[in-house]
């Protein structure tokens, strides 16, 4: 009897197009899509961090080399590139790496695991089913049929009690119409229903994925009844950030009649907001944006502090040349002075920092900094039925000053939001096309507040560069905090790249 404890080697076929996950896997392999913030190829790398997984890639391989290479500390992985197709191509090779006599999982790229599969078998084949999604292919009376199944439909994972068949296999059917048809009998064969797992392969399923996705931060547990709204930290290395929260919310106090009643900091206890994120209404626009400016200046008029250029300075300039170069070897282009983007020729930023970090000090000074909220993007606020702004989830720092900050990074979050479509990266509705040359073409969907951003640059008292640069900051910090997802980091590179370039600098 062998049993998913007893099983040392997993092989992950991540080869394939990734043609049905459409503008979502165009600049990585499909395997590097996330799922609730987590690559789905990390995700199977950390189910299965006590066995040894060997990764069959071909599209895109050398994204998924550096990727892993970056953000993947595990050592338990190796890659094997291909250059055949379907999903038995690559698989001779990364069975020749498994020893006689052993057994091993077998998976496809595409299932996101929430748990590890439970398992025991006593035959050749061991096939995982699927009766919580639809599949191609189902098994009937330990028969592969051809045919969708959403009762008994083969989920795309395989245990085998070694590899002893694999003397006869074959690439020109795929796995299953051929060699696991040709070779396994009803006699070699068992299944069991999985669970803990769904399948994420084409562009509906991922996009219904992402249209539930919970929209409070990852690491915070947030529960709500009628009235109130309990917030909480679990995930310990992030518990500064919920103090900065709570720290923020005990020095308002009651001065700011746009932040849900606090009843309690410690722990974090408010009143719940019946309210829609601006990008949900279509009415009053004009209205709304006078609204979020006149919360701004009220915050702002709560409190004053000495400022500094400095911490200005590692805010607009240092943190964002940090953020790209933490994901510098998966920005294509990066190292060229001029990547043309959108139909313009931009300069590149971080091609000669000195450039850059000259265009950043010329806006930054020692001018008193206010209470500021940090992040009051259309994420953090909502909208109730009067047009009233509430803010919520404010980061509570700037640089390295708790509550208090230069003002003007509020007034750019805030146009970064609704004249920049920031949320749609959120939700990604964007998407980045990258030629051989360097040539980009961006696209992102709109929040309908474009025409609002000089409404929102004539109250912030801001001038036009002051704006420009800031915006284009933001965009370029957002390039290594967006990491799990490749495309966004590239998108947020070249938007800034392209900002800095014709607006900032021009």
């Amino acid at each position: 009897m062998i049993t998913d404890d007893d099983v040392k080697y997993v092989i992950v076929q991540a080869g394939g197009k990734g043609t049905r996950m459409g503008q979502y896997a165009q600049n990585r392999p499909k395997c590097l899509v996330p799922i609730n913030d987590i690559p789905m190829i990390i995700n199977t790398l950390n189910t299965y961090k006590n066995k040894d997984v060997i990764i069959i890639t071909d599209h895109l391989a050398d994204v998924l080399e550096k990727y892993l290479k970056l953000f993947y500390k595990g050592h338990n992985y190796w890659i094997v590139r291909t250059t055949e197709s379907g999903t038995a191509g690559g698989m001779k090779k990364a069975v020749s790496f498994i020893p006689d006599d052993e057994s091993f999982i077998l998976t496809w790229a595409d299932l996101f695991f929430e748990e590890e599969a439970k398992f025991s078998f006593n035959t050749d084949l061991l096939v995982g089913l699927s009766n919580t999604f639809k599949c191609r292919w189902s098994l009937k009376d330990r028969k592969f049929v051809n045919e969708s199944s959403t009762d008994e439909g083969v989920a795309g994972f395989f245990v085998f009690k070694d590899k002893s068949k694999f003397k006869d296999l074959t690439i020109e059917k795929s796995l299953v119409r051929g060699f696991l048809t040709d070779n396994y009998t009803e006699k070699d064969i068992d299944s069991f229903y999985m669970s803990g797992c769904f399948e994420v392969g084409e562009k509906e399923k991922y996009e219904e994925i992402l249209a539930n996705k919970i929209t409070h931060r990852f690491f915070n547990k947030v529960e709500m009844d009628d009235k109130r709204v309990y917030k909480s930290c679990i995930i310990p290395e992030y518990d500064n950030v919920h103090q900065n929260e709570k720290s923020w919310y005990k020095a308002i106090g009651g001065r700011l009649k746009n932040i849900p009643t606090i009843h309690s900091i410690n722990p974090l206890i408010m009143d719940r907001i019946r309210g829609k994120h601006a990008w949900e209404i279509s009415e009053n626009k004009s209205t709304i944006i006078s609204n979020y400016c006149d919360t701004l200046d009220s915050l702002h008029a709560l409190g004053i502090s000495k400022g500094s250029a400095g911490e200005c300075m590692d805010v607009y300039f240092t943190k964002a040349w940090k953020r790209v170069y933490e994901v510098a070897p998966l920005l294509k282009h990066l190292n060229q002075p001029v990547i043309r983007i959108n139909g313009k020729d931009c300069l590149n930023p971080i091609y000669d920092l000195s450039v850059y970090e000259d265009s950043v000090s010329g806006i930054v000074n020692d001018d008193d900094y206010h209470i500021i909220h940090g992040d009051p993007s259309f994420s953090n606020s909502l909208v109730d039925d009067d047009n009233k702004i509430w803010l919520i989830d404010p980061r509570g720092s700037f640089g390295d000053t708790k509550i208090y900050g230069d003002r003007r990074y509020d007034w750019a979050k805030f146009y970064y939001s609704a004249a920049g479509n920031y949320d749609s990266m959120n939700s990604k509705k964007f998407k980045v096309t990258i030629g051989d040359i360097p040539d980009v073409e961006l696209e992102i969907d709109s929040n309908g507040y474009e025409e609002y951003g000089d409404m929102i640059l004539e109250r912030s008292g801001m001038s036009r560069r002051e704006m420009d640069l800031i915006h284009a900051n933001l965009w370029l910090s957002l390039t290594g905090y967006v990491k799990e997802d490749v495309e966004a980091a590239l998108f947020s590179f070249y938007m800034g790249t392209y900002i800095w370039s014709t607006r900032a600098i021009t």
